[in-house]
């Protein structure tokens, strides 16, 4: 597709994106993982007010921006003929996902502290309702899926969903096997501001998939008319 504006800086405002994302992460309350997605529609509905589907529940508020990070570590052979590497050999490839929660919710401590489930304090005429998360050592850290959605302007493309309301187009990441990385989490309880709890997770691949597709996907929804039969 050529570029929509032309000459020595060419570019194409509809690939452009701005604004926050939307985090989802597998629900730990059911009892498996949901199926490998293989679309946009596999975890949201595409239309308002975009529930999530059956197996995924929202991050929410977030304060600093979600941070994708694609890390790659080579090994160089050298021979004595030259003054740098001939060949280059992949090592490691890690991926990682950055969100900075602002929404302190049980589900969250849970993710965070690994622990094995929230339970809930019945309320008495002397105490409200309460819910505990407890935590200690960590021996294994729970798998889970998530993904990161962002809606590009409707300068760059819309979806029209019905006669009256439309939105920009979905641009969506897909891990299908994250875990929490082994990273330091600060929680700063701070007059005057608003607290964060940033956690990091750390993708893996799944088995079934085919080589160099086993982590997950982007996705670019395009321009959709769904009044259009």
């Amino acid at each position: 597709m050529s570029p929509a504006v032309q000459g020595p800086r060419p570019y194409n405002i509809d690939h452009l994106l701005g604004g926050a994302a939307r985090i989802l992460v597998s629900d730990d309350e059911e009892a498996s993982l949901p199926a490998l997605p293989a679309n946009l529609e596999d975890i949201i509905d595409n239309t308002f007010p975009y529930a999530p589907v059956t197996g995924y529940v929202d991050f929410g508020a977030t304060k600093e921006g979600a941070s994708y990070t694609r890390d790659i570590s080579s090994e160089g052979y050298e021979i004595q003929q030259t003054t740098g590497n001939v060949l280059e050999e992949i090592t490691e490839v890690e991926r990682t996902l950055q969100v900075s929660v602002a929404e302190f919710r049980k589900e969250h401590f849970k993710i965070m502290e690994e622990s094995a489930a929230v339970e809930q304090v019945a309320e008495t005429t002397s105490s409200a309702p309460q819910d505990i998360v407890k935590f200690g050592g960590i021996a294994d850290l729970t798998h889970r899926r998530m993904v990161a959605i962002g809606m590009r302007s409707k300068q760059s493309g819309v979806v029209k969903e019905s006669a009256t309301r439309s939105r920009g187009r979905f641009l969506a990441l897909v891990l299908y096997d994250v875990a929490i990385a082994a990273e330091s989490t600060e929680v700063p309880l701070e007059k005057g501001s608003l607290a964060e709890m940033p956690i990091a997770f750390k993708s893996f691949p799944v088995g079934g998939e085919n080589a160099g597709e086993e982590h997950g996907f982007w996705l670019d929804e395009g321009p959709s008319d769904f009044t259009t039969p």
